[in-house]
């Protein structure tokens, strides 16, 4: 049993709320493609922020480049 300020879950809930505060402002998807999309982009950004990278970046290798430009961006190669 998780109890009310157990640190255990309070990263998980910070890492939720931007989520859950954007759909009450945009009133939820209206489908289930809509809500994996959110789900998806949300997911590459947060994994930006946590690599200190750049998700505009991620978006637009993703969408004008290729596989490995997004591949890059995602696994930096830190050596």
């Amino acid at each position: 049993m998780v109890r009310t300020g157990d640190p255990r879950d309070n990263h998980a809930e910070r890492a939720l709320r931007p989520l859950v505060i954007f759909r009450k402002v945009c009133l939820g998807s209206r489908s289930l493609t809509g809500s994996e999309n959110i789900m998806i982009f949300s997911s590459l950004a947060e994994t930006m922020k946590l690599q200190e990278g750049n998700a505009i970046d991620l978006f637009q290798a993703l969408f004008a480049g290729s596989v490995s430009q997004a591949h890059a961006q995602i696994f930096p190669d830190k050596s």
